[in-house]
């Protein structure tokens, strides 16, 4: 009796198991096979926070900006990336530090216009320094104080 007690038991569990596996088993045609997920064309590659003091007659005021720069995504182009930040810093500075409180809080009600312009100016000055092609550059974070 307690052989027939456990097969039935055991006969249970597989039924169980079987119907368990089965239900938590994802459909083939939900699955996005792993060859047709294509690699990003484009890179992003976040600048070192940007800080600069804005011009303002009663109260010390500050811009701050984190960017993000977007390109292909070649190891040579990473490597101009790393190289060059200076000199990209340094177009930032150049665009920001004659600006007054009320010309930066102007200039910001546009982003797009702004990351555009900046794509430009960082373009035109890579030209002639790299093969490095700035495909988009991002505006992740403003303040202005």
């Amino acid at each position: 009796m307690k052989k027939l007690q456990l097969a039935v038991i055991a006969l249970v569990l597989l039924a169980l198991g079987y119907f368990a596996a089965s239900y938590f088993q994802q459909p083939q045609a939900q699955q996005a096979p792993a060859k047709l997920i294509d690699k990003p064309d484009v890179k992003y590659m976040a600048m070192e926070r940007f800080i600069i003091s804005v011009a303002d007659d009663e109260y010390a005021r500050y811009l701050v900006l984190d960017l993000s720069l977007g390109f292909a995504p070649t190891l040579q182009n990473e490597m101009d990336a790393e190289t060059f930040m200076p000199v990209l810093r340094n177009v930032l500075v150049k665009n920001f530090a004659n600006m007054d409180h009320g010309s930066v809080r102007n200039t910001f009600t546009d982003v797009d216009k702004v990351q555009l312009n900046l794509r430009s100016q960082f373009n035109t000055v890579l030209a002639s320094k790299s093969s490095l092609e700035l495909a988009d550059v991002l505006i992740t974070n403003v303040f202005i104080q």
